[in-house]
């Protein structure tokens, strides 16, 4: 989130590479998954891919106690233009 709100679009790639490492399951208590998830959506948004953004984001829209992935994603889908997502 950092590299996309300082603009370092040349960190994009490699840190979408690191992203692949992340978890898919939860881990002492952590969705990783949602988390990754969103993570990714933002870089892919930030690179002008709104379509990916969404099929990447869309499962962790269903996912339960994941409240800071559920925040970077309300604030995903506002930028997307998807206002009653984003509640």
């Amino acid at each position: 989130m950092n590299l996309i709100a300082l603009n370092r679009e040349d960190q994009y790639f490699a840190a979408a590479g690191l992203l692949h490492g992340v978890s898919k399951t939860d881990n002492h208590g952590i969705p990783w998954d949602p988390l990754r998830r969103v993570a990714s959506a933002w870089i892919v948004h930030a690179e002008g891919q709104d379509e990916r953004a969404r099929s990447i984001a869309a499962p962790a829209l269903t996912r339960t106690g994941a409240a800071v992935a559920h925040a970077l994603l309300a604030e995903l889908y506002r930028g997307l233009g998807e206002s009653a997502r984003a509640a």
